[in-house]
């Protein structure tokens, strides 16, 4: 081989390590990242070590609490909606009667104006 060759042998070695090490970088700062995120826990729930990266029966314990807390939110908010559904539903029925008797009413005044004073019950919403 031939000093050249040798040299850019070495830089190419030299170049393909440096691209190692800033794929090492990477991951290492990726590792850290998903540390963090795993160290980031609810403040109520203190039996989860820092450094732990597997589910204990103590973690279970911790969650369990806060599952129920939040089916009951599920829970209420349903109901919730539920109720507000009825109500709509209600309101709707009130507004098609007062149309009803809004409309039969205007039929009333448009007969009176023809010159029918003869006034009737059309509706029986009116009752």
């Amino acid at each position: 081989m031939t000093k050249a060759a040798v040299e850019d042998t070495l830089k190419q070695t030299r170049d393909r390590a440096d691209q190692g090490e800033a794929r090492l970088k990477e991951a290492a700062d990726e590792i850290s990242k998903g540390n963090q995120i795993i160290q980031v826990r609810d403040s109520n729930c203190t039996c989860v070590g820092a450094t732990q990266l597997y589910v204990t029966d103590a973690d279970v314990a911790c969650l369990v609490p806060r599952t129920q807390h939040l089916q009951n939110d599920l829970r209420s908010a349903k109901n919730k909606l539920k109720l507000k559904a009825s109500v709509i539903v209600q309101q709707e029925q009130a507004l098609e009667q007062k149309q009803a008797v809004r409309y039969c009413l205007w039929m009333q005044i448009i007969t009176w104006a023809a010159g029918s004073v003869t006034l009737r019950m059309c509706s029986p919403h009116l009752s």
